[in-house]
């Protein structure tokens, strides 16, 4: 299926990340945990919103895509997002926050490829998992997936989510945290979406290279 590039899907997707609307704000300012030392925090999302919009990270749109849910994947070597849709992220519907928690997930990818990160897929993916369901928790919703493997994998990050205090400083995750080890356990399990799962890689940060300190001031 061919794919098109999309400058303005690419700034639907970084003022998402930059709102400043109430309920959207406060549901992205939820994202302030670490997983294994990695942090995830409001001022990496702010960050990368500014990547959409500086173009640094591009976003394609597959062409004759199924409708449904926003369907969305992060490459990492390429600094791409790729779309099955135009993203539609205003509003606060249940549809759309499960769009906007999907937009998290990759956009968590993003942040991580941002900072380089080296860990295990499996920790990889439930940083992006965690966050998604963050999200959607912060407006009452529970993800879920008609797919035995994902639903479970979903279902582990809802219980995170819900079982710990997010939007109260920052929350620690370490692999062998009970909720934590049943999320990654349910990655590595779905083995056709995540075959290397334990294999450890790492990033190789987006256009513009790394800053120290991470943020600039004026992102923050």
């Amino acid at each position: 299926m061919s794919t098109v590039e999309s400058p303005e899907s690419a700034r639907v997707i970084g003022e998402f990340l930059l709102s400043r609307g109430n309920s959207i704000r406060r549901a992205l300012d939820r994202l302030d945990f670490e997983i294994e030392g990695f942090r995830i925090d409001p001022a990496g999302f702010r960050e990368i919103g500014h990547k959409f919009l500086q173009r640094a990270i591009s976003v394609f749109e597959q062409q004759g895509a199924a409708s449904g849910h926003l369907g969305a994947a992060y490459t990492d070597r390429l600094d791409k997002m790729t779309l099955t849709a135009a993203p539609r992220l205003t509003g606060t519907g249940r549809t759309v926050v499960i769009d906007q928690a999907g937009i998290v997930h990759e956009c968590t990818h993003a942040l991580m490829d941002f900072h380089g990160a080296r860990t295990t897929g499996a920790i990889h993916e439930s940083a992006a998992y965690t966050a998604g369901a963050v999200y959607a928790v912060g407006f009452n919703v529970l993800l879920s997936s008609s797919s035995t493997r994902s639903n479970a994998i979903l279902q582990a990050a809802n219980a995170i989510a819900t079982g710990r205090r997010f939007g109260n400083g920052t929350v620690r995750l370490a692999a062998g945290d009970q909720d934590v080890a049943a999320l990654v356990q349910a990655i590595r399990s779905h083995t056709a979406a995540y075959p290397d799962a334990d294999s450890i890689s790492g990033t190789d940060g987006i256009r513009e290279g790394l800053m120290n300190p991470w943020y600039l001031p004026r992102y923050i």
